[in-house]
């Protein structure tokens, strides 16, 4: 291997020619390190660093792992743009690529309800009243460009008072062009 430090645009590489592979310090927008060979733009190499404006781990042409040491991963398929969080492991982890989102949680007992997914709703200056919630969103294109907000699923507080706390669920459908609440429980 050798190191090659660049003067003329003040990078510094750590580069085994023969396996075609480098660590490279970038300067520019952000410092960065890259890994992989960059000799090419054709070529395949992560980057970490502050570029771009924002704080960004750059993979090209791969997926990207990041794994914990109790097995837990969170899993970007760089084909289909989908995201795995969860107990995956290096030959489950392609199951990402048949949702957007794929949220995994594992548990030995099999007779609990695992909760993988938490939606939450805080109020850090202010105090909570009646009306607040949380929920979800359903979009649809109806039409080329067109999008419209096609059903919710609400969390809504009817009742603050500590203690007491009374929560309805809400399932609002669109209807005519309209979101309205379809059911409460």
């Amino acid at each position: 291997g050798t190191v090659v430090m660049n003067n003329a645009n003040a990078s510094f590489q750590i580069e085994d020619s023969s396996a075609g592979a480098a660590i490279t310090l970038l300067p520019g927008t952000g410092p960065k390190i890259q890994f992989g060979d960059t000799d090419s733009a054709a070529d395949q190499y992560m980057s970490i660093g502050a570029f771009g404006g924002i704080n960004q781990i750059e993979s090209t042409t791969r997926d990207l792992a990041i794994e914990s040491t109790n097995g837990n991963w969170i899993y970007c398929d760089h084909s289909s743009s989908n995201v795995g969080i969860g107990d995956f492991d290096g030959s489950t982890a392609g199951k990402v690529a048949d949702n957007k989102l794929h949220v995994k949680s594992e548990d030995s007992a099999d007779n609990t309800i695992l909760y993988p997914l938490k939606i939450e709703r805080t109020t850090p200056d202010s105090s909570p009243a009646v009306g607040i919630g949380v929920g979800m969103q359903f979009e649809v294109e109806t039409d080329n460009g067109h999008y419209e907000i096609s059903g919710a699923i609400e969390s809504v507080t009817t009742d603050v008072s500590t203690g007491s706390e009374d929560l309805d669920m809400v399932f609002k459908t669109m209807g005519a062009g309209t979101l309205s609440e379809g059911s409460t429980f």
